[in-house]
């Protein structure tokens, strides 16, 4: 993965779905969506998600398909001077690091 151009960042989002009560976790970098019963739950999930889908898209030579941006509407509701990133333990693939920053929400974007 020497060659690997991908950011080595993502910024995951987290917020609860009012009609459904579940905590929505979105990998902006990614577009990619985990649901969970807690923040923490769907935040675990979405990184081990996140993790998976890069290895796979990698392994199969899809790297240029692989970097696909949430809608600018989620970014723009995320990254506010208002809503502190948080670090979270980064995701590893074959000796790359990710660096992971949780951003917490009043509601999840992709329930909007």
């Amino acid at each position: 993965m020497g060659d690997f151009e991908l950011p080595f960042k993502a910024i995951f989002t987290c917020g609860q779905d009012q009609a459904t009560g579940e905590y929505v976790a979105h990998a902006l970098d990614f577009d990619l969506i985990c649901t969970g019963a807690t923040p923490e739950e769907s935040l675990e999930k979405l990184r081990q998600c996140t993790k998976a889908y890069i290895e796979f898209g990698y392994s199969q030579g899809w790297k240029k398909y692989i970097d696909f941006p949430a809608p600018e509407e989620c970014w723009e509701r995320a990254l506010t001077d208002e809503k502190p990133m948080t670090p979270l333990p980064p995701i590893i693939i074959d000796k790359t690091k990710f660096l992971v920053f949780a951003v917490r929400e009043n509601e999840a974007c992709a329930a909007a």
